[in-house]
């Protein structure tokens, strides 16, 4: 057994890993591990246990894992992309196998059907399509915002490009508000100067402003806290959705402040 979690290990596997070729357990998951999953793994015919979670790890699934004798296949929380290549079939001794928070496109291999062992899969935060092939009874299923239609799976999101039309829409709904209470604060300044003073108008204008604008800055957090915890490209769309809608409320703010102190009605 080799257990190297969380111990700050940058760039690729340290070299001298390759050498212990009777490893049956390898943990390297919370590190800075980057690169495509080593292909030297090949060479450890008796590993059980490999963790490689939460690190830097680019490119796709590698085909020489099918080969080993593995119990517990652990790669999430990385980079990886493309598809679960049906050669996962052979890998008939597997029983955990987590693949979530990374970006795997394509649909699920009805192979994954064969793995009679299996008991916990783990396909979350990912960005599949098609549907869950047939498991075997015993597998607990995580699939939660993984992209697959499925009632088992919460959030569903068939791909990137649906999210960002969802936080698009989002954003040109802020916009959209913005600019009609606007148009409206516009409207009620002009009512209210025909039957009061100027001052009045300017007091109700200040409040309804500066209420829209709170709102917004405390709204604006939604986005983000409601994905927290999916893959960097939704975190990355909430963040920009958060920026507008929170700016859009601080322009708010100030613009009521200084219509207050400079009312654009008095000129």
């Amino acid at each position: 057994t080799r257990n190297l979690d969380t111990n700050k290990l940058n760039g690729t596997v340290p070299q001298e890993i390759w050498k212990m070729t009777n490893l049956t357990d390898l943990r390297l998951s919370g590190n800075f591990l980057v690169g495509p999953i080593p292909s030297e793994l090949r060479q450890f015919s008796r590993l059980q246990y490999l963790g490689l979670g939460d690190n830097l790890i680019e490119g796709t699934f590698l085909t020489n894992l099918t080969f080993l004798p593995l119990k517990t296949l652990a790669i999430q929380g990385n980079k990886l992309s493309g598809t679960i290549p049906s050669q996962i079939c052979i890998m008939t001794t597997l029983e955990t196998l987590k693949l979530s928070y990374n970006s795997f496109t394509g649909t699920l291999p009805n192979a994954l059907g064969n793995l009679t062992a299996l008991t916990l899969l783990d396909i979350s935060h990912n960005n599949f399509t098609g549907k869950i092939p047939t498991l075997p009874a015993q597998v607990e299923l995580k699939c939660d915002y993984s992209g697959i239609q499925d009632s088992r799976c919460a959030y569903i999101i068939v791909d990137n490009g649906d999210y960002l039309a969802g936080s698009m829409f989002i954003v040109v709904v802020a916009f959209s508000a913005f600019i009609s209470l606007l148009i409206l604060f516009i409207a009620v300044l002009f009512i209210i100067k025909r039957k009061h003073p100027i001052v009045h108008a300017s007091g109700l204008v200040f409040n309804l402003c500066t209420l829209f604008g709170l709102l917004c800055v405390v709204v604006s957090v939604i986005p983000f806290g409601l994905t927290m915890n999916s893959d960097q490209s939704i975190r990355d769309m909430s963040c920009k959705t958060t920026f507008v809608i929170f700016v859009c409320g601080i322009i708010t703010i100030f613009s009521a402040i200084s219509a207050r102190n400079y009312p654009i009605w008095k000129m």
